[in-house]
């Protein structure tokens, strides 16, 4: 994968972090009592998509592609590939999570906000497990952003 191959995949999954983050911001500002879960993985999102950004200005420098391409064995090119596939994959499961559950809240017009509260409930499980994959996404990027720098 080459620098601009890194560049577009940042730059899609950041596309998929902001579609994700107006999702939470518009559950925070409607529900009264917003549930810790949701402001985590809020920060979350947004601090992966801080990485990404730092990322996709990492991998645009040409001094720093001259570099890694010089780098016969792309190490760092397939590492980072990778975790930007894998990160990929786990923001479009959370943009799906979030947009079904937002269709199905949506739906619900008298017992909104309780209705909205307990299909968090449902999906926390599952919402826990995919902040957890951001964690070790966003870890991994900033390790592979180390790696560039030297």
């Amino acid at each position: 994968m080459d620098p601009l191959s890194i560049t577009a995949s940042s730059v899609a999954v950041l596309t998929i972090c902001t579609q994700v983050t107006h999702i939470l911001t518009k559950w925070i500002s409607s529900i009264k009592n917003v549930d810790n879960m949701l402001w985590m993985l809020d920060s979350e999102v947004v601090s992966l998509s801080a990485m990404l950004g730092s990322i996709t200005e990492t991998f645009q420098r040409p001094a720093l592609v001259a570099i890694i391409e010089s780098d016969h064995d792309a190490r760092l090119w397939s590492s980072t590939a990778g975790i930007l596939k894998s990160c990929r994959s786990s923001m479009r499961r959370l943009r799906t999570l979030l947009t079904d559950l937002d269709s199905t809240m949506e739906s619900a017009t008298v017992f909104k906000k309780a209705f909205k509260q307990f299909w968090l409930g449902q999906k926390t499980d599952d919402i826990t497990a995919l902040q957890r994959e951001i964690q070790f996404h966003n870890a991994l990027l900033q390790m592979n952003l180390q790696c560039a720098g030297m």
